[in-house]
């Protein structure tokens, strides 16, 4: 049984050690067996290059095309991106436009006028790596300043990006999509 759990750490360790990850249904499905389906390039540096932007355009004063980090044409369901904020019912968005009042109206709102948000910490987690769709998870902390500097509040936040492969020339090539953002989440953080 030892040399059962020494071989799986040596394994696991080695598959980690080549920037690859297994994603979480595979690992379900296959174990660590060694299918090379099962593995697949690390993409946190992308995903979050993808959230840095995104909160870098929520810094700024003009957030009016914010839906461009979102995915509104996902293979998983028929919906938009969603947001699940504190304790009110989640919010669906069908389309980029909508997306985008929503975010005018956040950021002219008078508790969130001249906010910063600093990133504390975050942490990104592969959830799927199938062949068609890869899925991500970022859960982050971050600080809201105001525009002298004071702590406003503490927040964490869940996020989760997709991204589909794309076919090109009779199937030949693959590429991948931009990562984008389908859901929101906010998580109470205990004091």
């Amino acid at each position: 049984m030892k040399l059962h759990y020494s071989l799986l750490l040596i394994i696991t360790g080695l598959l980690w050690g080549q920037n690859k990850t297994i994603s979480v249904f595979d690992f379900m499905s296959n174990g660590l067996k060694s299918n090379e389906k099962a593995l697949e390039i690390d993409y946190s540096t992308e995903v979050k290059k993808t959230f840095n932007n995104y909160i870098k355009m929520l810094n700024d004063e003009d957030a009016e095309n914010i839906s461009q980090f979102f995915y509104f044409d996902r293979n998983i369901w028929n919906s938009g991106p969603v947001f699940h904020i504190g304790e009110n019912s989640p919010i669906v968005f069908k389309n980029p436009k909508e997306l985008d009042s929503f975010f005018k109206k956040w950021k002219n709102s008078p508790k969130n006028k001249n906010i910063h948000i600093e990133i504390e910490h975050m942490d990104v987690v592969p959830i799927s790596g199938g062949k068609k769709s890869k899925v991500y998870s970022l859960d982050a902390t971050s600080i809201r300043r105001n525009i002298n500097g004071e702590i406003i509040r503490n927040t964490r936040n869940l996020y989760y990006f997709q991204t589909d492969r794309v076919k090109g020339i009779k199937g030949l090539f693959t590429n991948w999509k931009e990562w984008k953002i389908y859901l929101v989440s906010e998580v109470k953080i205990e004091t």
